[in-house]
């Protein structure tokens, strides 16, 4: 999921990805960790990752949500990647991505 074809802001000084985290508690333990990414090239788009976190597999759920505020205004929605998966270029009609012709 990291290697997703996005531009993502990168830590000041650093060539590494900057994540906003936060540990979700369920029955106050910490169950879930929340990442938070932010579009280097689109200021409405966001990434949340949301990975289990104290889990005994070595195969643990990891959720990935794309988000993009501004999803019907022009300048966002021409900026997604030629093969973009995304929802929005789904059920918008981007042309161009995989998803094409799904119903």
């Amino acid at each position: 999921y990291k290697a997703d074809g996005y531009g993502w802001k990168k830590k000041k000084a650093s060539n590494s990805v900057r994540a906003d985290c936060v540990k979700l508690m369920v029955d106050s333990k910490r169950k879930v960790l929340a990442q938070y990414y932010h579009s280097d090239s689109i200021a409405s788009f966001k990434r949340r990752t949301y990975i289990e976190i104290n889990c005994e597999e070595k195969n643990h759920v990891v959720v990935v949500h794309y988000l993009d505020n501004e999803l019907n205004s022009a300048e966002s929605f021409v900026k997604h990647p030629h093969q973009c998966t995304c929802l929005g270029c789904y059920l918008y009609g981007n042309p161009s991505g995989p998803m094409d012709g799904i119903a």
